[in-house]
């Protein structure tokens, strides 16, 4: 359920890094900060954890909602999580330097 989302995800985490390229101000804005929040009725939101006003959300995909989410929050996360280090590690190697 969770690899579903995958492409969704990593296109909004390339124009959060591409942004950050191009105009990004300060560490707090690196999209290295962007996590898995919480579920909303929507869909799957994440936003930065440095109070730098930077979020998004995915959208649900096909039949899903807010209700057919079985998933634990740390397993959503982890997942995501994952995802987001690996991803900007090999696509935007500044980037991911300039956190970890």
């Amino acid at each position: 359920m969770l690899s579903d989302y995958n492409n969704l995800f990593t296109e909004q985490l390339n124009t959060q890094c591409c942004v950050y390229m191009l105009i990004g101000n300060g560490g707090n804005e690196n999209p290295m900060w962007l996590q898995f929040a919480e579920l909303i009725e929507s869909g799957l939101h994440f936003r930065s954890s440095q109070n730098s006003a930077i979020w998004f959300t995915i959208p649900f995909l096909n039949n899903d909602n807010i209700d057919t989410w079985c998933l634990d929050f740390p397993e959503i996360y982890n997942h995501f999580r994952t995802l987001k280090y690996d991803y900007i590690q090999s696509n935007f190697p500044t980037v991911y330097s300039q956190v970890k």
